[in-house]
């Protein structure tokens, strides 16, 4: 009778501990899976960020190629202008200094 139950007790104790193993083995697989999951997010979310950064760092580049494009444009169309007022002065000087030199030879004769 005493057999039986140390017989009993022993595999009692050894279902005990092959269920306790049991249930941290799948604890262990579980924060290893929780563990894998959270590092491809991170990786996701960090990729993601990368990829936004780049963007926005392109999106900048470009507006101030823009803005420097326009504002040399800008700067041309100015000159242009500038160029072309001192042209018209210059000619209506000369056309004047003609006109005053045509004038005071007509009053000569």
């Amino acid at each position: 009778m005493a057999g039986i139950i140390m017989e009993d007790i022993i595999m009692y104790c050894s279902l005990v501990v092959l269920v306790v193993l049991v249930v941290l083995v799948v604890l262990v697989v579980l924060v290893v899976l929780v563990v894998l999951v959270v590092l491809v997010v991170l990786v996701v979310l960090v990729v993601l960020v990368v990829l936004v950064v780049l963007v926005v760092l392109v999106v900048l580049v470009v507006l101030v190629v823009l803005v420097v494009l326009v504002v040399l444009v800008v700067l041309v169309v100015l000159v242009v202008l500038v160029v072309l007022v001192v042209l018209v002065v210059l000619v209506v000087l000369v056309v004047l200094a003609v006109g005053n030199l045509c004038g005071l030879r007509k009053q000569e004769n």
